[in-house]
């Protein structure tokens, strides 16, 4: 949940809510999603994996996958932009058992770092979701509100912008490790700390400059 806070997601997507469902999301059979990682836009190409916990395959549940940073995080002018959305899927299987009502929508970032968010409800019981109107200035609260949905039960998000050839070799030499350390960072300026970070192909250092004066 405090990842998920922290990079604004509880706030602007959801509000607060206590995970009661396990929710794993996997892309290419072995890329699960971890809050806060950066995926490249060639990873994420086709729809993933979604394996959803519960005890009860009695119980239902909607799949919302949005992207709050739409077109451009410093103006996300059509946040959120609806990429996928699966009704009616039983606990304790996957999505495939589902009903998609809006067909998986490969991200391609243009501009910043956009997250990309994936929600899992509860429903009352089946057919009780009604189909969205457009993918464009889409509203999960809002949503959740219209459809009875309530709280979600989990919820997970990552990052990923433009790929370019040069950035494309960066990651494939470094890894998650590189966006684990920019993630971290990316934390600590949002608790009001500097941090310079400097990277070379066999070393991660980090010299701390003190509270950012703002």
């Amino acid at each position: 949940m405090e990842p998920l806070a922290i990079v604004g997601v509880v706030g602007e997507v959801v509000d607060m809510f206590t995970p009661t469902v396990k929710m794993i999301v996997t892309y290419n059979s072995n890329k699960q999603v971890v809050n806060g990682y950066e995926f490249m836009p060639s990873v994420i190409a086709s729809r993933p994996r979604v394996e959803i916990g519960g005890e009860d395959m009695r119980d239902v549940y909607t799949l919302i996958m949005t992207d709050p940073d739409a077109p451009s995080p410093s103006d996300p002018y059509l946040r959120e932009h609806l990429h996928w959305m699966v009704i009616d899927i039983p606990g304790t299987t996957d999505v495939s058992f589902g009903k998609e009502i809006v067909s998986y929508e490969t991200p391609k970032p243009v501009a910043g770092i956009h997250r990309f968010v994936f929600i899992l409800f509860k429903q009352r019981g089946r057919q009780t979701v009604r189909q969205p109107a457009s993918r464009d200035c889409f509203n999960t609260k809002r949503f959740s509100g219209e459809n009875g949905l309530g709280l979600p039960v989990a919820a997970v998000h990552f990052n990923a912008q433009r790929e370019t050839a040069a950035r494309k070799r960066v990651l494939e030499w470094h890894g998650h490790v590189l966006w684990d350390v920019l993630y971290y960072c990316r934390i600590m300026f949002s608790l009001g700390y500097c941090f310079q970070v400097f990277f070379s192909s066999a070393t991660i250092r980090f010299w701390e400059v003190g509270p950012a004066s703002f």
